[in-house]
């Protein structure tokens, strides 16, 4: 079963309470209904018409006897209207008075009426004696059967109204003990399920977490276990075929990690022994042609002279490369020692052979105090030498060089810096500074290896640092370089 089936379950259950009770309080509705009309249509309304009725019947009765002891049969006459009074009231509120009560009631007071009628013709004509006494007796019993009959008709019967309202308690006592049991059994069944879902749910998640935690961790060996096939396992499934598709990525990573390591460790062995080879042929190159240069540099006429000293010129080149070709291959070789060193002494230090080299220039250096950091004393003088060295360049042909050397706090981190206001260089080809013999300026207008600037990143890549730049073309530049003393052997 779905994840959504399950939920949809839940709901339906809620859902099927929900119209068991509107159902059941529609049926027990129509039944309060139908004892409410009874008592509104009926009862209610014979109330109302009993004493109505008295009334015009009491005024029948007192204008009969009025027309007979007046002996004035059109008096009697007129009385009549009454009477159809009476039958019309009846007639006027349907079900108010039981068809054969108002029946009976009519033949009663008609009757009554007719005796009433005769009575008055022989009192006219003066009729006399125990006759006479007789129909007088009749009449009253008449009309007393008349007015019994009109009470019958109108009395209310309480017993029925109180049948009625009982019936309505009823209904509603059992329209909310019905509401009760379907909520509670509605409520107990979606707890039950829900208890049910949740717990396998919970189970499955708890399951996801723990599997996601070890995939987390590197220990994609243990599979995350399938209990469901809804949704939820389905994830499961396919979490395990991404961390077995992982397993064997990180393990042809790792393979190719270890055959780049093998064959990086062995390039730089054979770049470090080239390098170092190729010194003692350089030497003797150098060595030969200026001896070659001073024994014979009478019998040589101008252009050979200058073809020597392009020969040791190109030599020294060679040499100072090869020599920092050794600085970078050392920098990946050496074991870092951590030590507390000050940046700042030792851009002053490099700042001073600069300017000994160079006294006719006048460099203004500007370097912040407190700028101690644990680092590798060997590998961070080098560090600082080279961006020295290069600041110092590269503000060569500027009217009032000036170098800075300081740190600020860049993303939570300590970044150092050594900015100049030289030629500069432009952002768009940042990302070419720190790679080996890139240039962005001209041999001609600044000498060097290329391999400055390499070798400061990879001195800051192996103390767990970076290095990077920002820089605009005749404004000067600024190079940074963090150092994550924490990862450095003590």
């Amino acid at each position: 079963m779905t994840f959504r089936a399950k939920l949809l379950m839940i709901v339906g259950a809620m859902a099927l309470g929900l119209i068991l009770v509107i159902v059941l309080s529609a049926l027990i509705g129509l039944r309060e209904t139908r004892d409410l009309t009874a008592i509104e249509g009926r009862l209610l309304p014979r109330l109302a018409l009993g004493p109505e009725l008295q009334s015009d019947f009491e005024r029948l009765g007192r204008s009969m006897q009025d027309a007979v002891a007046a002996q004035d049969l059109g008096a009697l006459e007129e009385a009549r209207p009454m009477m159809e009074e009476i039958s019309r009231r009846l007639a006027s509120v349907p079900g108010a008075v039981d068809a054969a009560q108002a029946a009976l009631l009519r033949d009663k007071v008609e009757e009554y009426y007719r005796d009433a009628q005769a009575l008055s013709r022989r009192l006219i004509a003066q009729e006399t004696g125990e006759e006479m006494i007789d129909a007088m007796d009749a009449m009253q019993v008449k009309q007393r059967a008349a007015a019994e009959a009109l009470q019958h008709a109108t009395s209310l019967d309480l017993r029925q109204l109180s049948d009625h309202f009982a019936a309505i308690h009823a209904a509603r006592a059992t329209a909310t003990r019905a509401r009760w049991a379907v909520s509670m059994a509605c409520l107990v069944v979606v707890l039950l399920l829900s208890i049910r879902f949740s717990r396998r749910v919970l189970g499955v998640i708890n399951d996801l977490s723990l599997g996601f935690a070890r995939f987390g961790g590197g220990d994609l060996g243990r599979p995350i276990p399938i209990t469901t096939d809804d949704e939820l396992g389905r994830l499961a499934a396919e979490a395990n075929q991404m961390a077995e598709r992982l397993s064997a990525t990180l393990s042809r990573l790792a393979d190719t990690s270890a055959q780049l390591a093998h064959a990086n460790g062995e390039l730089q062995a054979f770049s470090y022994s080239v390098a170092h080879d190729l010194r003692a042929p350089l030497r003797g190159i150098r060595a030969f042609a200026q001896m070659f240069l001073d024994v014979a540099r009478d019998k040589l006429d101008s252009d050979a002279q200058d073809w020597l000293q392009e020969i040791l010129s190109n030599a020294s080149k060679m040499s100072a490369l090869i020599d920092a070709l050794l600085t970078l291959s050392r920098v990946t070789r050496t074991e870092l020692r951590a030590e507390l060193v000050d940046v700042g002494d030792l851009a002053r230090a490099a700042g001073a052979g600069l300017a000994a080299a160079e006294p006719a220039r006048v460099v203004e250096l500007v370097v912040q105090d407190g700028l101690g950091v644990k680092a590798d004393p060997h590998l961070a003088r080098a560090l600082i030498d080279n961006l020295m060295a290069n600041a110092w360049k590269f503000t060569s042909k500027e009217a009032h060089p000036r170098v800075e050397v300081g740190s600020v706090e860049v993303a939570g981190a300590r970044a150092f810096f050594v900015r100049d206001n030289g030629a500069g260089f432009d952002m768009a080809f940042a990302s070419k500074l720190f790679a080996p013999f890139q240039r962005l300026h001209s041999a001609a207008d600044y000498p060097g290896t290329g391999i400055g600037l390499a070798t400061v990143q990879r001195i800051a890549n192996r103390h767990g640092g970076r290095a990077w730049a920002n820089g605009e073309v005749n404004r000067g530049a600024t190079f940074y370089f963090t150092l994550a003393a924490s990862r450095i052997a003590t």
